[in-house]
């Protein structure tokens, strides 16, 4: 074979894939089965010295979806935001492809894998069919951006499996300089059938166009997904209940443990380092983390781990998190910046978490009006606007439509006023007041 020939090779080796990616990248081609997920909610906008909160704005944020059955049930890939599907305000729409709108609830989130299962009051015409994820060939993703969808058809070069979680590593060519904007994409295959969905990607460290997908398996999606629709409920993700940190020396260990957690309970204690979690290895932090998750809550798992020169296994059973997490909110940030003509305050909008989250409620700050109503004795107070389940402050006895007055004795009129009392282990001694009557209650910080 000539030099010419060779390199005419090369070239259509090029050519070849470049010019089917184009042919199957159509937006035309997408399924009737895909939709548009719109979840609507209020969130607060916050001031970052004082905590008050100044407006509240409205957010409308697209998911893909997949309808799944003749009854209307949609799946949908919501990532980090799943907490906020369960929020009293969300108002959750599903918008077919011809653009009609159907108000949707939530059936069930699979917390483990951030998967939300919907219902929604629409007759559709096709339904998304699953297949087993192929181990070579083309795949099609499909991915929703602010605007509308896009498409890529990369080839599928190599699948790893990841001991102890459902995601696989899948090496892809030809998905796009713009890689990272493949998160949460619909992968299916060369027949239109879902096998997959995006839930992070890199780049593949020894090469310039090869790019790494973490892919939850079509089946696991199902099973999922059928395991919600029959129960009705949430599938809770496991919790250990410890705070960790990789060592120099490669070693995943313990840092602090939370009162009453899983960890403190099976006797693990700070300096603990992890080695092995169900009999396999730990590489690092994250991954004992995502292994935890996915045994999910109510769950007993065996932890191996080295204290000093001992090395001990314990059965762990697993709970679903008592640190929960409020939903996003964003802060106003005020930067100085110096200038010719001296200090100017920069506002910047960011998103941030207000800090009563360890606590487990969040507060409003009272009007005058408000005080006089709820009777405060120094005008002042704070409303307790929503307690989450299972919280430190729920389990002491705090409810809804309690007015806090008083913090370790100290007068409190705005959240950020209970900052120097939020340290580990410390006591909150608070007054209230409710049904016209003043109450005290301890709380104790894990």
């Amino acid at each position: 074979m000539t030099g010419r020939n060779i390199q005419r090779i090369a070239s259509l080796a090029v050519v070849i894939p470049v010019c089917a990616q184009l042919a199957l990248a159509k937006p035309e081609n997408r399924p009737e089965s895909f939709v548009k997920v719109l979840i609507s909610s209020q969130v607060g906008l916050f001031d970052e010295s004082s905590m008050l909160q100044i407006f509240q704005v409205q957010q409308l944020i697209p998911f893909p979806g997949l309808v799944i059955d003749d009854q209307g049930h949609v799946i949908s890939f919501v990532g980090v935001r799943w907490p906020e599907f369960a929020l009293p305000d969300a108002q959750i729409t599903v918008e077919m492809a011809n653009g009609e709108k159907y108000p949707a609830q939530v059936v069930g989130i699979d917390q483990r894998i951030s998967l939300a299962v919907l219902l929604a009051d629409l007759k559709p015409s096709r339904v998304i069919r699953f297949a087993t994820f192929p181990q070579k060939g083309q795949l099609r993703f499909f991915n929703l951006g602010p605007q509308d969808w896009r498409t890529s058809a990369p080839f599928l070069l190599k699948v790893e499996e990841k001991a102890g979680v459902p995601e696989r590593d899948v090496q892809v060519g030809g998905l796009g300089k713009s890689y990272q904007g493949w998160q949460s994409s619909v992968v299916l295959d060369r027949e239109d059938k879902m096998v997959g969905i995006v839930t992070g990607t890199r780049r593949y460290p020894y090469s310039r166009t090869v790019e790494v997908c973490e892919i939850l398996p079509a089946e696991v999606l199902r099973k999922s997904a059928q395991r919600i629709l029959e129960s009705r409920s949430d599938i809770e993700a496991g919790w250990l209940g410890a705070y960790l940190a990789d060592s120099k020396d490669g070693r995943t260990i313990v840092t602090r443990t939370s009162r009453g957690g899983p960890a403190e309970k099976a006797g693990m204690r700070p300096g603990d380092a992890i080695l092995k979690v169900n009999d396999q290895p730990v590489e690092h932090r994250q991954r004992l983390i995502d292994r935890i998750r996915w045994v999910g809550a109510g769950q007993s798992v065996p932890l191996t781990f080295k204290r000093d020169d001992t090395v001990q296994t314990v059965s762990v059973r697993l709970t679903r998190r008592m640190d929960v997490l409020p939903r996003i909110q964003w802060m106003v940030r005020s930067e100085e910046t110096w200038t010719s003509t001296g200090i100017r305050r920069v506002p910047r909008i960011a998103p941030g978490f207000p800090p009563l989250a360890v606590l487990g409620f969040e507060l409003d700050p009272l009007s005058a009006k408000l005080a006089d109503f709820f009777k405060c004795p120094d005008r002042q107070g704070l409303l307790v606007r929503d307690v989450a389940r299972d919280s430190v402050a729920e389990k002491a006895g705090l409810r809804v439509g309690d007015v806090l007055i008083r913090v370790n004795e100290a007068g409190v009129s705005s959240p950020a006023d209970l900052q120097p009392f939020l340290r580990s282990g410390s006591e909150l001694n608070i007054q209230f007041i409710r049904g016209g009557q003043t109450r005290k209650v301890k709380l104790v910080l894990p």
